[in-house]
């Protein structure tokens, strides 16, 4: 299975990181792929969400507490990540009400279900780097019908699932019909926030773009680059 990261052929640098992501994802194990899916519900949630959000935001949500051994370590993880969170921008504009998750696409016979919770737990985390904001959707009911197929696969902090079911059987079934929703359900959810409002644009770091230090953070936060993310970095 291939791993779906397909960036324009004119980026050189996101094609190169590209091949070397996709000859991973052969030799990755389940622990893997699941970590990757709870990074693309997060990125996902990034790129669909009614806020800009910035890469040292998704870093962190990633990679917590977790110190890089330098700031050009760090840069590259965002970078990573800048790299992900525009495919799925492209692949949602190009297919539209057909998109799927890439993690449905690599995951293997018996896995969709656990990677599906692995994906859905990282985009809840996704929304909650702009919680107030997402408000607005999770509080109109007819808007929130939306989130159903991933909420499905959602448990909450003492295990049980977010989807009140009358058993662990219909649970089951649900997740199952769930699984060909969660696309279009993200192409609801991008298109909600086109119709009511969205502020700021994608936020994106190009691929391994050496900046200086003096210079104005790509994160989009005004503050000069060794005052922002150098200094989360460091």
């Amino acid at each position: 299975m291939r791993l779906a990261i397909r960036p324009s052929p004119l980026d050189p640098t996101a094609t190169a990181i590209s091949s070397v992501l996709d000859d991973a994802a052969h030799s990755i194990g389940p622990a893997e792929r699941g970590m990757l899916a709870f990074v693309e519900g997060l990125l996902t949630a990034a790129a669909i969400g009614p806020e800009r959000t910035f890469p040292h935001e998704w870093r962190h949500a990633v990679f917590q507490d977790h110190r890089f051994e330098d700031a050009d370590m760090a840069q590259a993880a965002s970078a990573m990540l800048s790299l992900m969170h525009d495919q799925i921008r492209r692949d949602l504009r190009r297919r539209g009400a057909k998109y799927s998750p890439a993690f449905l696409e690599r995951a293997k016979d018996g896995e969709k279900v656990g990677h599906a919770a692995e994906w859905a737990s990282g985009f809840v985390t996704g929304m909650q780097l702009r919680g107030k904001a997402w408000e607005a959707l999770v509080t109109t009911r007819d808007a929130r019908v939306l989130l159903v197929p991933i909420l499905a696969f959602v448990a909450l902090e003492d295990g049980t699932p977010a989807l009140p079911t009358d058993s662990a059987q219909e649970l089951e079934e649900i997740r199952g019909e769930a699984l060909a929703l969660i696309g279009p359900a993200i192409y609801g959810v991008d298109k909600y926030w086109k119709v009511h409002g969205r502020s700021g644009g994608p936020a994106s770091l190009p691929a391994l773009l050496k900046i200086g230090r003096n210079e104005p953070c790509p994160c989009g936060s005004g503050k000069k680059y060794k005052k922002c993310c150098l200094e989360r970095a460091a």
